[in-house]
């Protein structure tokens, strides 16, 4: 069981922050161009350095939190002449590598649930970042819009309404559920509960998900 270092108080990081009338996060630019596609001139940087740079001044101010968004575009990004978020990182590598250089702040990374991802590869990598910050970890889950994106992923783009059903299911009850359920087994150095874990893949969510979605038709007979 992980255990999350309480503050003086007895309080978590979580807990601390909850506690605040107001709590004031960072979006950290990880994206070239940052948060406005604009070519006046700017210090922003999407390097990880810059922002853990940020991170930890946002801590020392008494920031509650730092975000990272996730996209993915292709070469050229958005296009035009700056090339609006070309270069990037990834949101879930960086606020692992920020857990490290910060004691106190609350660290949220967003990954878009429907590209491929499977429940216990999130579980594992989100209780990983979890026990390395002491219970600092976020996530914000997105279903992504662009086609180019799903098409990044050799999938075919899904219905807007639709999307939000199986994030919902899978972020809400899947995943949990999924990885509740696995027990390691040192004799056999197996995960025990795997072939449960396996069937609530996406695309079971998605058949289960289309039924509940469907709209009512009435019958002429």
């Amino acid at each position: 069981m992980i255990q999350h270092r309480a503050s003086p108080r007895g309080l978590t990081p979580l807990q601390t922050a909850m506690r605040q009338p107001l709590m004031l996060g960072l979006f950290l630019p990880i994206q070239s161009g940052a948060w406005s596609p604009s070519t006046a001139p700017r210090d922003t940087s999407w390097t990880f350095d810059y922002n853990a740079r940020c991170t930890v001044r946002a801590e020392e101010l008494g920031f509650d939190l730092v975000f990272g968004l996730a996209q993915w575009l292709g070469k050229g990004g958005y296009g035009g002449e700056m090339k609006f978020r070309e270069m990037s990182t990834d949101p879930l590598i960086v606020t692992a590598g920020l857990a490290a250089l910060t004691k106190r702040i609350l660290l949220v990374s967003t990954v878009h649930i429907l590209y491929g991802w499977h429940p216990l590869h999130l579980a594992k990598f989100g209780a990983t970042i979890d026990n390395i910050s002491g219970g600092r970890w976020g996530l914000n889950v997105v279903t992504g819009y662009k086609q180019s994106e799903f098409e990044m992923f050799g999938l075919d783009p899904i219905e807007h309404d639709h999307r939000y059903v199986m994030a919902d299911a899978g972020a809400t009850h899947e995943i949990s559920l999924a990885c509740r359920a696995l027990t390691y087994d040192d004799a056999s150095s197996r995960w025990r509960g795997s072939r449960a874990c396996r069937s609530r893949t996406w695309r079971s969510i998605s058949a289960r998900s289309r039924t509940r979605a469907a709209p009512a038709r009435s019958s002429t007979a």
